[in-house]
């Protein structure tokens, strides 16, 4: 599986949907090296993924261009939040 496969893989997983889905709801953002991810259902969620470890995580409250800006300014999702 190639690392933009794991990218869609994880950040499908951590906003509730399938990597099929994931797949479907994605665009990779080449200024920022990163992949968005959507589940584009009402109170849904998303993500720009840069890594395993490197993601911000957004409520459908967010806008993507919104989303965008926090992430170029170094924003972050802590990673444990995400962890049992």
């Amino acid at each position: 599986m190639s690392n933009l496969e794991n990218l869609i893989e994880k950040g499908a997983e951590l906003v509730g949907i399938s990597y099929t889905e994931g797949k479907k709801y994605s665009k990779y953002l080449q200024e920022l090296d990163a992949v968005y991810i959507a589940n584009p259902i009402r109170g849904g969620a998303a993500i720009i993924i840069h890594d395993m470890n490197d993601f911000l995580y957004a409520t459908s409250a967010v806008s993507f261009e919104e989303h965008q800006k926090a992430f170029f300014a170094g924003k972050r999702t802590d990673p444990s939040v995400f962890q049992s």
